[in-house]
């Protein structure tokens, strides 16, 4: 908006006379002025820093930052049309962003990691009792070569990226297992194809949780050569998927929307802004982050779209 100078240190003739000059640059460029700078010694440009995010948490960081800085660059303008000397022709109160600011990243992965820790461990318990006939004979004979071993509780992510990566490799083996009169034909229909999961990517411990859940209820229905026995309907996971934590994609949704609409608009601008957000509606915690990098970029560039001169306002 402005270069912020101490009244004191300037009378207000001064700051006219500097800001019709400054007036003059701005015709070429998006914006007549670029981003607030402080009167501090040295000045602060108002912009997002820190780097682009490259986690959750840091994502978080950006895209509640980004809806601050936005929603105040919206209000930075002339009072007088046709002054040309703040950022804006006209206040852009229509692409105000009203989505909540995001919760913290950690309150994030401690939600889903929740949710992780119940849906797998209800498959753990019933992997187990599938595989050794308990409650149900689906099998001439139980499994005892794919036994999970010691079991433990799950208290971290670590923990069930290694349950999860542990259970999926032992189921693919157990639905191919025809020797020992386990199972009268292979079950591979119903291997597990995800990608192992890592403690670090909510994304991969999620997609292998909920396909884990899937897969191993599909193969207890098997029947005819497969179970001999019948289906297994009782040991069946009923629990939930693993789902996003509510509300975790709406702030990054409708920045998007109300970027796009800002940069190009001539409503506010001396001339369009032709950046545009081009990343998708985040959906996976992978987009999420996608999203925040580009809005760090972007919208950093779209604010300083400016002349290098800058305003002079009185603080």
């Amino acid at each position: 908006m402005a270069q912020q100078v101490a009244s004191a240190s300037v009378t207000v003739a001064q700051m006219h006379a500097h800001n019709a000059t400054h007036s003059m640059w701005g015709a070429l460029y998006p914006h007549n002025d670029g981003a607030e700078w402080s009167n501090a010694d040295p000045p602060v440009e108002d912009v997002l820093t820190g780097g682009s995010p490259t986690t959750l948490s840091a994502a978080v960081t950006v895209l509640n930052n980004a809806r601050t800085l936005f929603n105040a660059h919206l209000g930075r303008y002339d009072a007088t049309s046709g002054d040309n000397i703040y950022a804006h022709k006209a206040n852009d109160g229509a692409n105000l962003i009203t989505a909540a600011a995001m919760s913290s990243g950690a309150t994030y992965e401690a939600t889903m990691l929740a949710a992780l820790i119940t849906l797998v461990a209800e498959c753990t318990t019933d992997y187990g009792n599938h595989i050794s006939n308990t409650g149900a004979t689906p099998h001439t004979a139980a499994d005892t070569t794919n036994v999970l071993g010691t079991s433990y509780t799950m208290t971290t992510a670590d923990h069930v990226a290694e349950r999860l990566n542990a259970l999926k490799a032992l189921f693919n083996d157990h639905i191919v297992l025809t020797s020992g009169s386990v199972h009268g034909a292979t079950g591979a229909v119903d291997a597990i194809t995800a990608a192992n999961a890592s403690a670090t990517d909510y994304d991969s411990m999620r997609t292998l949780a909920n396909q884990l859940k899937a897969k191993l209820n599909a193969h207890a229905a098997q029947v005819a050569a497969i179970h001999g026995g019948g289906a297994d309907a009782v040991n069946t996971v009923s629990g939930a998927d693993v789902s996003y934590p509510s509300g975790i994609f709406d702030l990054g949704t409708e920045m998007i929307t109300r970027l796009n609409a800002h940069f190009p608009s001539t409503t506010y601008h001396n001339v369009a802004d032709t950046q545009l957000i081009v990343a998708s509606t985040p959906s996976t915690i992978a987009t999420l982050i996608t999203l925040a990098q580009e809005v760090y970029t972007d919208l950093t560039a779209h604010i300083r779209a400016a002349p290098s001169s800058r305003a002079m306002r009185r603080v």
